[in-house]
């Protein structure tokens, strides 16, 4: 959730390190946030298949991961079809997460009807101590990411993202070769 938040606000932020006030960056900000939130989200729900998984039941965990890949080439299909941009496919996506989360819920619900969640199973004491981790663990990442994209950044700033996606590109064919 932070991460949304700071994703959100972002566009100040990185345009200290990138010299663009492009309103199509704006645009890959909020594609990139909502699809920040729907991994969020796959990543909450995909532990309903987990159960099952542990459960021998794969199965039902294949039936259901087919069935959200049919139904997002099918959102994608639709979605680009009337307007080919990268936030038709992030709109795939959150169509079919969304989906594919109310599947996999009611599957697990299937095999164990005491599953359930709400506002009753909430523990607060619980919640600060996974927020306590994850937050470390999260700036713990953060100090990584920066460190092992710092030169982008710099190049970025000095010398405009064109330079940026060149270098990247250049970086990566040498290290595969």
């Amino acid at each position: 959730f932070l991460l949304c938040l700071l994703q959100y606000f972002k566009l100040p932020l990185l345009n200290l390190f990138f010299k663009t006030q492009s309103e199509h960056f704006l645009m890959l900000g909020h594609v990139y946030t909502l699809v920040i939130l729907m991994a969020y989200c796959d990543f909450v729900f995909s532990s309903f298949l987990g159960i099952l998984n542990g459960f021998q039941r794969m199965d039902i965990t294949s039936a259901v991961d087919f069935l959200k890949t049919l139904i997002f080439a099918f959102f994608a299909f639709l979605l680009l079809s009337f307007q080919p941009r990268l936030l038709s496919l992030a709109l795939a996506f959150v169509f079919s997460t969304l989906i594919w989360s109310f599947i996999s819920f009611y599957s697990c619900r299937s095999i164990f009807p005491q599953l359930a969640f709400g506002l009753n199973y909430f523990d607060p004491k619980l919640l600060k101590r996974m927020l306590k981790f994850g937050i470390q663990t999260h700036f713990s990442s953060l100090t990584m990411l920066l460190h092992l994209n710092l030169d982008k950044f710099l190049i970025g700033h000095f010398l405009g993202l064109e330079k940026v996606a060149f270098i990247d590109i250049a970086l990566k064919l040498i290290n595969q070769s």
